[in-house]
């Protein structure tokens, strides 16, 4: 049993569902993000805009059923509280060479499982 573990995984065109032509450019700080007992339970994310025009982003998160089986599925976040995971803000526009942080919060402390979200 793991108690208190989370893994998220943050991938461009996974988790994020971008509004913007596709010769858009984003970078991101970190790519993965592990919640382990006894550190702090929330962590940021940084997108950063290297393209010449303003980018309009929209969070999408959702929870990896299966983890490489065949059975494999994604589930929409609907409600933060049962999923256990906030992510804010699910909405943000930056400007061109700007960035904007994406807080991720586990509000949960105990878990079964390892789980997986992108």
């Amino acid at each position: 049993m793991v108690r208190g573990f989370l893994a998220l995984i943050v991938l461009i065109g996974c988790s994020l569902g971008f509004s913007f032509d596709a010769k858009a450019q984003l970078a991101l700080d970190k790519i993965v993000i592990d919640f382990i007992p006894g550190s702090s339970n929330r962590q940021d994310v940084v997108v950063r805009n290297t393209w010449d025009e303003t980018v309009y982003v929209d969070v999408e998160p959702a929870e990896i059923l299966n983890p490489g089986e065949k059975t494999e599925s994604r589930a929409p976040i609907r409600d933060p509280r049962e999923a256990g995971l906030l992510i804010s803000p699910v909405r943000l526009a930056i400007n061109p060479g700007g960035s904007r942080r994406i807080r991720v919060v586990n509000i949960r402390d105990n878990f079964d499982s390892e789980r997986i979200f992108r």
